[in-house]
């Protein structure tokens, strides 16, 4: 595989991978910014 092929086709465990992070990522992010209005010092 040369370099400049390397994004050119997504391999099936990629498409996997990225089919959970698109189904689940705004439920994680939620989660996350619901603890981090509990706990306003901790943020930076």
């Amino acid at each position: 595989m040369s370099k400049n092929s390397f994004f050119n086709e997504q391999t099936e465990q990629s498409l996997v991978k990225t089919t959970i992070v698109s189904k689940y990522f705004d439920v994680w992010a939620n989660v996350f910014i619901s603890t981090q209005k509990g706990y306003p010092e901790r943020s930076s």
